[in-house]
């Protein structure tokens, strides 16, 4: 996963991508965070995103604009 200019997208030549802004969801399991926006889904697989990245990318989820209910890494 790359996170550039608030767009999230995989890492691969025709990856996925999803802009930050456009996030409504956000569902978090053991092995995996799903980003939904209105028309999209991307899914990020925990196990192939380093460690200081994957603490960078929560902390970003932690800050978007969305009420808990929505977003597992809400701040109270």
């Amino acid at each position: 996963m790359v996170l550039e200019n608030g767009i999230l997208k995989e890492a691969t030549v025709f990856g996925k991508k999803i802009a930050l802004k456009d996030i409504t969801y956000i569902r978090k399991t053991k092995e995996q965070y799903i980003l939904k926006t209105a028309d999209k889904e991307l899914v990020v697989h925990i196990k192939q995103v380093e460690e200081e990245s994957l603490k960078n990318l929560d902390n970003v989820l932690a800050n978007l604009d969305l009420p808990a209910e929505k977003n597992p890494f809400a701040v109270s």
